[in-house]
């Protein structure tokens, strides 16, 4: 058995439909909702607006923002040896399947987004993908978890 871990969230970030964390409380606390009647779909859903980085789509332009914030708030660097990015998404580039379904373009691979944002941050480490539909993020902190105990990293961008 594993001797036992203190295990600490040092930094937080969020996109949602709402806008960035702080607009997102704010938002949920005011008792609004992002969602809206999308005519296209027949079906209440939320649009995630995000600026646009050139050359990265809108998951790589999100990704970019969020990591950004949480590195500006812990002081750590994707580049150290005890650093570990894992990237929790549902969707990753689906969006980029409407262009064209017969010819998938890379990008919508999840996994050749985590590549194009390592190189981006220079990360020293291979990022670690989880999508698990809505439990991305939690089996993202029980992946993190499992790779502290074992003392392959000390900190996590999840």
């Amino acid at each position: 058995m594993a001797d036992k871990m203190n295990i600490y969230i040092g930094a937080t970030a969020m996109r949602t439909c709402l806008g960035n964390k702080a607009e997102t409380l704010t938002a949920m606390h005011e008792g609004r909702c992002g969602l809206r009647y999308n005519d296209v779909f027949g079906m209440y859903a939320g649009v995630c607006d995000a600026e646009i980085l050139d050359s990265y789509t809108r998951f790589e332009s999100m990704l970019i923002e969020q990591i950004n914030d949480v590195l500006k708030q812990s002081g750590i660097s994707l580049s150290d040896d005890d650093v570990q990015l894992i990237i929790s998404t549902t969707k990753g580039n689906v969006d980029l399947l409407a262009e064209d379904c017969d010819n998938i373009p890379r990008r919508a691979f999840i996994g050749e987004s985590a590549k194009i944002i390592s190189q981006y941050f220079g990360c020293k480490n291979v990022p670690v993908v989880v999508s698990n539909a809505c439990i991305s993020v939690v089996s993202a902190f029980v992946v993190a978890r499992d790779m502290m105990i074992s003392g392959r990293c000390r900190h996590f961008n999840v």
